[in-house]
């Protein structure tokens, strides 16, 4: 049996190979088991990098082939997450590679339903948008066309409108936290128009407040 000091042309990586090899913890069948039988699929883990990893402890454990076989088989399913091992308890597999083809399956299903759930609450959140932003413009409407009004009557006719609903909101309503309001106050003239769709000043005292 040739040791590093025969080896005279060794490379680095023969070298730390040798190196790592050397210096393993040796680790029991007792402590093998343990830890091959205390693995639990993360909440993120998929199910073939699981099945990756249990294969890889029971290969660690350094019992024989057909122990290792069984033991695979049994901790793979005990520990997959808890919806996709139900799921494996009802299709009942007859060894590894049906269990993980089994588990591949429901984790691809219980995926599709996840996206298409959250498609539909987009979707549902998309439509109550625009429902939203119609209101509101049917608002700004009336409200403009309130001051519209307003606007075109006679100096009488404009003071006892404003005169009848002096310190009063005559408009108000909040959708999806915008508010839109009409205001008519110490019994003048001035109104308030709170709308992103009516740019232009009025005359006749009628002013406009941005947004």
């Amino acid at each position: 049996m040739s040791t590093l000091r025969d080896q005279v042309n060794i490379t680095f990586q023969e070298l730390k190979t040798a190196i790592a090899t050397h210096f393993k913890p040796c680790i029991t069948i007792a402590q093998g088991i343990s830890k091959l039988t205390s693995a639990i699929q993360g909440p993120s883990e998929s199910v073939q990098d699981f099945a990756v990893r249990v294969e890889g402890l029971a290969k660690s454990t350094n019992a024989p082939a057909d122990f290792t076989t069984q033991l695979i088989f049994s901790q793979f399913i005990s520990g997959l997450r808890q919806d996709i091992k139900t799921q494996i308890h009802i299709q009942n597999p007859r060894d590894f590679t049906e269990a993980l083809q089994t588990a591949i399956r429901v984790e691809k299903a219980f995926k599709d339903i996840t996206q298409n759930v959250n498609s539909l609450e987009a979707s549902a959140s998309t439509r109550a948008h625009e429902s939203d932003k119609n209101a509101f413009i049917t608002v700004i409407e009336a409200l403009n066309n309130m001051v519209d009004s307003l606007a075109k009557q006679k100096p009488a006719e404009r003071s006892s409108i404003v005169s009848s609903a002096a310190n009063k909101a005559i408009a108000y309503k909040t959708v999806s936290g915008a508010t839109a309001k009409t205001c008519l106050r110490d019994n003048s003239t001035k109104c308030r128009v709170i709308s992103p769709t009516h740019p232009h000043l009025f005359n006749m005292g009628i002013h406009q407040t941005p947004t």
